[in-house]
């Protein structure tokens, strides 16, 4: 090798287009009773209860944390953690910002207040990916690659302040698991419909390990159920309860795929008391039954 020669540039380094970045990650043990408030945090959050338990109001709106309970919660946000007594929670956060524009220098910091020097700047933002600003209430049984991502952000951040590319890698890995994974399955396409009908999708996936009424997501809606029929066919091209079916169906594929659990397991946490309709519902909607359909995955 000559003396100018070099290493190509860093792929992730030279495009002139924004790019995600993870800015923080941190794992933090409230006590016992700890009460905590932020007025505006502009970033993305992946908000994960390893243990324990308490309470998180999100914009005004109440989510009760207990282990495995994720939350994606939108950018501009107010936030306010209040931890039980006897069992305070352990919380996981992995701060996303999804556009930072090239020629600004990428800062491992989050504003968490209006007085923040970043507050507001034009080069960081929530862009164009993660529209809505809802929070998508999810799990760590349902979403175990964003799991698995954020932790890893968690142990980077703890070996000290990464440099921009690392902080660029593992925005480009949360960003994907984000609009893939949460995407694909069903919440963050709410995003696409009304809000009446993100409230139902959220409730849906919240609620599936029980059996669900029409009248229930009616409720939910806050309409009558010939409109919630009409409005799910116009938005999703499906009724509420082919809706309710296929994200059964989709959680029981999760499960088949990732657990020892037996059929039986399976179709209870997906809100299905008989395994045998659990099975004929199964294969209506995936053409095998769950044992078939499971010995075609590989475990390893």
């Amino acid at each position: 090798m000559t003396s100018d020669a070099r290493l190509p540039d860093n792929p992730l380094m030279v495009s002139g287009a924004p790019f995600p970045v993870v800015s923080q990650a941190n794992m933090y043990q409230f006590q016992p009773g700890r009460r905590l408030r932020h007025a505006r945090v502009e970033s993305r959050m992946v908000l994960l209860c390893r243990r324990g338990g308490g309470q998180v109001w999100v914009n005004g709106q109440r989510h009760v944390m207990r282990a495995g309970v994720l939350l994606v919660l939108p950018w501009g946000r107010s936030i306010r953690y209040a931890a039980d007594v006897p069992d305070p929670f352990l919380l996981v956060g992995a701060h996303l910002v999804p556009e930072h524009d090239p020629g600004h220098r990428v800062v491992a910091d989050v504003p968490h207040d209006r007085d923040h020097p970043l507050t507001g700047c034009g080069w960081r933002r929530d862009g164009t990916i993660l529209s809505g600003g809802s929070v998508v209430v999810s799990s760590a049984e349902e979403r175990p690659r964003l799991v698995d991502v954020s932790l890893y952000a968690v142990e980077v951040f703890r070996r000290g302040v990464p440099d921009e590319g690392l902080m660029r890698a593992l925005g480009t890995l949360v960003l994907h698991e984000l609009s893939e994974t949460l995407g694909a399955a069903g919440p963050l396409y709410g995003a696409l419909v009304p809000d009446d009908l993100r409230r139902v999708l959220r409730y849906v996936d919240q609620e599936l390990h029980r059996q669900l009424t029409i009248g229930e997501l009616a409720g939910v809606a806050g309409c009558g159920v010939a409109t919630l029929t009409r409005r799910f066919r116009r938005h999703l091209d499906t009724s509420p309860m082919g809706w309710v079916a296929a994200r059964r169906i989709a959680r029981a594929q999760e499960l088949l795929r990732t657990s020892g659990l037996t059929v039986g397991q399976i179709a209870r946490r997906c809100g299905v008391a008989d395994p045998y309709y659990f099975s004929r519902l199964f294969r209506q909607h995936v053409g095998q039954s769950p044992r078939e359909w499971r010995s075609a995955q590989h475990v390893l």
